[in-house]
């Protein structure tokens, strides 16, 4: 192989500060000239040539080179300034529920097949279509700026996903009054408080104060509403 080469050393930038692709960059390179290289010897073994045509080597990594935890760091590297610990927590979470439905891939395998996945298994979660689509909108800026700052050719997967209509929305019921006067007596009752009660021919009002006994009076001026 020397005589193909007018240098000893062949040094390639990966163009990337993570480690994890910078190594898998580096293996990928290697396999590739390991590849091509056993092509020439097995060309000059059978054809018996001594310098054999060269055809220049494709040094392009297959994929991107980048994958869902790459994204998920790089946007917390750039969005996350000042933001508190819920935000971090948001974003690891969403991102950690696509890897359990589809998988941690590069983010040129990812297609909208995977999009698809991601919703059916929310829905199986048993979230509601409003959930998934907040799911969707907090994910979809972690893939897309990772593809913007790297220029990847890659797509997100989750840009034009069907999402199911929603007929019966589910509407929150007030909490009963019971409930809340239930609730009053026992806080009362464990804080030592007494409630005394103001009768007038308008309202009746409650007053709570500290260690008083329960009792009942009227007045006789009426009590605006």
């Amino acid at each position: 192989m020397k005589s193909l080469y007018g240098s000893r050393r062949i040094v390639k930038s990966l163009k990337t500060r993570s480690k994890r692709v910078a190594l898998r960059g580096s293996t990928q390179i290697s396999f590739q000239l390991e590849t091509y290289w056993s092509s020439i010897r097995v060309e000059q073994i059978t054809q018996g040539l001594v310098s054999a045509p060269v055809t220049k080597v494709n040094s392009s990594l297959s994929g991107c080179g980048f994958d869902l935890l790459d994204a998920r760091d790089n946007y917390l590297k750039l969005k996350g300034e000042g933001k508190d610990h819920v935000f971090e927590r948001t974003v690891d979470r969403n991102v950690n529920y696509f890897i359990e439905a589809v998988g941690n891939r590069d983010l040129s395998d990812y297609t909208s097949t995977d999009g698809a996945r991601f919703r059916d298994f929310l829905l199986d979660k048993g979230l509601v279509v409003s959930s998934i689509k907040r799911i969707f909108s907090s994910l979809g800026p972690i893939i897309k700026l990772m593809i913007q700052e790297h220029g990847l050719k890659a797509i997100s997967p989750l840009v034009g996903t069907y999402m199911p209509s929603c007929s019966k929305k589910d509407k929150r019921q007030p909490i009963p009054i019971q409930t809340i006067i239930l609730v009053v007596f026992k806080v009362c009752k464990a804080a030592s408080l007494s409630i005394f009660q103001v009768n007038s021919p308008r309202k009746t009002v409650d007053i709570i104060t500290p260690n008083a006994p329960i009792a009942e009076a009227s007045v006789t001026d009426a009590i605006p509403p």
